[in-house]
Parts: C-alpha cells; sequence; structure tokens
C-alpha cells in the first residue's frame, strides 16, 4: 500500500512529515508560552520573599521549576528559601542541582558551602569555597567574610551567656578562616567563662601568633594566668598589654593586685596611682591603694584609701564595703 500523501505547492508530502511539523509547533509554542510564565512565578516568589513571605515565594519557586526544571535562578532562590527556614538539607538539595545545570557556577558552589556550614559539615563547606574561589577569586572576600559572620553571631551568643553556642560559631569561623584572630580571641574568652583556662590560653596563643599587637588579648591572658596561680607569667601579660596601651588602666589595676599578691606593695602601690592618673574615680584603684598601704603596714595612708572608697559606697557591693570596715576597724578606727 502506498502511503497516505498531502499535497503542498503542487508537491506530495509524506504525512509523517506533516505531523512532524504540526507536533514541532505545538512544542515550540508550549516553550513560547511556558518560559514567560516560568519568568512570572519566579519575579512573584521574589516578591514573597522580600516581603518574608518564604512558604508563598517557595510555592511560586516551585511552579516555576516545573515549567523549567533547568531555572537555575528559581532553583538558587528556591535555596535561599530553605537556607532562611533552616531546612538546610532542602537548600542543599537546590544547590546541587544549580551546580548539575551549570557546573561551573562559582556562586552555586559558594552557597552550598553556606549551607553545609551552617549545618556543622565544615569539611564539604571549605571544599566547595575552595571550588568557588578557583573559579572566581572574587568569592575569597565573601568567604573571609562568612567566617566573620559565624564569628558576630558567635559574639550575640556570648553576650545572651550562650556559651557553648558561641563555640560552635567560633569554630566554624575558624575552619573558614584559620587566620582569623579575633575567632580565637572569643572563642578563648567563652572557654574563660566556661571554667575552662587551659582552652582559653591556648586561643589566645594563636590570638597572639596572629596578632601580636593586641593589648587585650595579653590582658585576659594575664587575668587567667592570675588565676592559676600563674602570677610572674601574669604580669609579663600585664607588662605586654601596657606597652601597647600605655593608658590601659584595667592592665594597670589587674597588675597593682597581682604585685600584692606577690608581696611586692610598692609596685603595686604605683599601679594604681597611675591608674588614678588616668581615671580619677577608678573605684578598684582607689581600694587597691587603700589594700597595698594596709599591707605595707601605712596604716594612716591605707585609713585614707579606704575611707576614700567608702564616699563611693554606693557603687561598692556590699562584701566589698563590709570588708573595707572590718580593714579600718583593724587599723584603729
Amino acid at each position: 500500500m502506498n502511503d497516505i500523501k498531502v499535497v503542498k505547492s503542487g508537491k506530495k508530502i509524506p504525512i509523517i512529515w506533516r505531523i512532524l511539523e504540526i507536533v514541532g509547533l505545538i512544542i515550540l509554542i508550549g516553550i513560547i508560552i511556558k518560559y514567560p510564565v516560568a519568568k512570572a512565578f519566579d519575579n512573584r516568589g521574589k516578591a514573597y520573599y522580600s516581603e518574608g513571605e518564604l512558604d508563598k515565594a517557595i510555592q511560586d519557586w516551585d511552579k516555576a521549576i516545573i515549567l523549567n526544571p533547568n531555572y537555575a535562578d528559581a532553583l538558587n532562590r528556591r535555596g535561599f528559601a530553605y537556607e532562611d527556614k533552616e531546612e538546610l538539607d532542602k537548600a542543599i538539595q537546590n544547590y546541587n542541582k544549580v551546580i548539575k545545570i551549570i557546573p561551573k557556577n562559582a556562586e552555586g558552589f559558594y552557597n552550598r558551602g553556606i549551607a553545609y556550614a551552617k549545618a556543622g559539615e565544615i569539611s564539604k563547606a571549605i571544599h566547595d569555597f575552595d571550588k568557588a574561589i578557583t573559579m572566581n577569586s572574587a568569592f575569597a572576600s565573601d568567604v573571609i567574610n562568612l567566617a566573620k559572620d559565624f564569628n558576630d553571631r558567635g559574639l550575640n551568643y556570648a553576650n545572651r551567656e550562650e556559651y557553648d553556642k558561641a563555640i560552635e560559631d567560633y569554630d566554624k569561623a575558624i575552619s573558614i578562616n584559620p587566620n582569623l584572630a579575633e575567632a580565637f580571641t572569643c572563642r578563648g574568652y567563652a572557654y574563660n567563662k566556661k571554667g575552662d583556662l587551659d582552652k582559653a590560653i591556648q586561643d589566645w596563643d594563636k590570638s597572639i601568633s596572629i596578632n601580636p599587637k593586641n593589648a587585650t588579648v595579653f590582658y585576659f591572658r594575664g587575668i587567667v594566668y592570675t588565676k592559676k596561680g600563674d602570677l610572674d607569667k601574669a604580669i609579663q601579660d600585664f607588662d605586654k598589654a601596657i606597652s601597647i596601651h600605655p593608658n590601659y588602666a584595667e592592665a594597670f589595676i589587674n597588675r597593682g593586685f597581682t604585685y600584692i599578691q606577690k608581696g611586692n606593695f610598692e609596685k603595686a602601690i604605683e599601679d594604681f596611682s597611675k591608674t588614678i592618673s588616668i581615671a580619677p574615680d577608678y573605684l578598684d584603684a582607689i581600694v587597691g591603694m587603700g589594700m597595698a598601704y594596709k599591707e605595707k603596714g601605712d596604716k594612716e595612708k591605707a585609713k585614707f584609701w579606704l575611707n576614700e572608697a567608702l564616699k563611693k559606697k554606693e557603687f561598692l557591693p556590699d562584701k566589698v564595703e563590709a570588708e573595707i570596715r572590718k580593714w579600718l576597724e583593724k587599723l584603729g578606727e
């Protein structure tokens, strides 16, 4: 049997060709129609996202991606939304698809790296950051800023005395940027507050090795050495803090009290005097002067400074005020 033919421009064309032309036209029309519709859903998703309507944004990006499964921008944005919802597995799945569609997409690797970091999968995060930076060196500064962001969030936790959560964020910051001295400083402070003095010292040692010009770190480490009873190391650290910051009143005060513990009352008096010259109303220094003169055996000067402290008793803790009154009683007043 002969194929059924149709006549077009005086020529006979196989019917199958005609069918293929029609199917191709239908597909073309579908493409022409669905891609602008996908873009419309994407745009509305962005609007919802900007208003914080994450679920509605995701629903629109779902529709956009159904219409165009290779819509990398919509996949990327849906990943952001899932990340904001702390559904990190779903965020990573979206970034996986972006990378599969565009294997050389540095942004896709960077975004997935952030999600991995938030999920605590630091080795995977670092791998993705390395890939992103290799493809586009501009992402190096973004990675550094991300480490700072984790450090800043750690500070917020520390301010709320949630030290375990703070340490988790400092860990992430350090894993991403091992040369972030500030993160070692902050993590050391958190360990100190938790009573883990040895880990605090280790972190401050590292911070100082990165940035030896930070007087505060020497001051912190000096305080911890005092707590541990290592008074000579404490004094060395207070010395270093003062050499960097000559008007560091807190360092003078703590060095003064450390000298009292060592029985060097003259040097203690020198440090408290220097503090008072910097900040005349610094109550700890005034109390310190009274203590140093009392321990030195100079009763009159001791009584003078202890009475000066009592003039500001509204600022004294009750225990300190009670102790000062006991000292004055023993001194004969």
